[in-house]
């Protein structure tokens, strides 16, 4: 019984996730998505495991061509262009977030630092591929363009830490959101089964 009611919350999740894509503020390159909050609150409320499954439906869903990606994108030409390294974070960052989490949800500290390293995994892993695609081009990769994607990156359209500042912003909504669901009597019992 506990498989199947995370089998249903992994599905909500990717829903989730879907909805949050669709609702973008766009930006040339890398639009400002809600997205990548749920492979964090999944990763709190699932466990590794499951938030795992929830993300990777989200991914194959957009490969497959449904339009569930940023701005109703869709397709494998997605994963390979600029975004690409941020939607392969969402995986790992749901990962990293369900191992680190607190089993029990009872500790905002601890949850609160497994979303920050979910949040670095995000950057960590579309950063790099964002430099490598859309700043180094058929001539070859090189340091500078790592450096010109931190900045883009991290300041869009000449607003300083626009993502990041956004980014905080829902780490902190996951923490509280992710402290009140895993306090629920349904949720609760799920949070130590795998």
């Amino acid at each position: 019984m506990k498989n199947l009611a995370k089998m249903v919350l992994a599905a909500l999740f990717t829903g989730l996730m879907v909805a949050g894509a669709l609702i973008t503020i766009p930006f040339p390159t890398v639009p400002l998505v809600i997205a990548d909050a749920f492979p964090w609150l999944a990763g709190l409320v699932l466990g590794p495991f499951w938030a795992a499954v929830s993300t990777g439906l989200y991914l194959l869903l957009g490969v497959f061509g449904l339009p569930v990606f940023a701005k109703g994108a869709a397709g494998v030409g997605v994963l390979l262009g600029p975004t690409g390294g941020f939607l392969a974070g969402y995986l790992l960052s749901a990962l990293a977030v369900g191992w680190l989490r607190d089993p029990r949800g009872r500790s905002l500290v601890r949850n609160g630092l497994a979303v920050a390293v979910g949040l670095a995994v995000v950057y960590l892993a579309g950063l790099p591929w964002l430099a490598f695609v859309a700043f180094h081009g058929a001539s070859g990769f090189e340091p500078a363009h790592f450096q010109q994607a931190v900045l883009w990156g991290t300041s869009p359209a000449g607003i300083p830490f626009l993502f990041v500042i956004g980014d905080l912003i829902k780490a902190v909504g996951v923490v509280a959101v992710g402290g009140v669901l895993t306090r629920l009597p349904g949720v609760a019992p799920l949070l130590n089964s795998r």
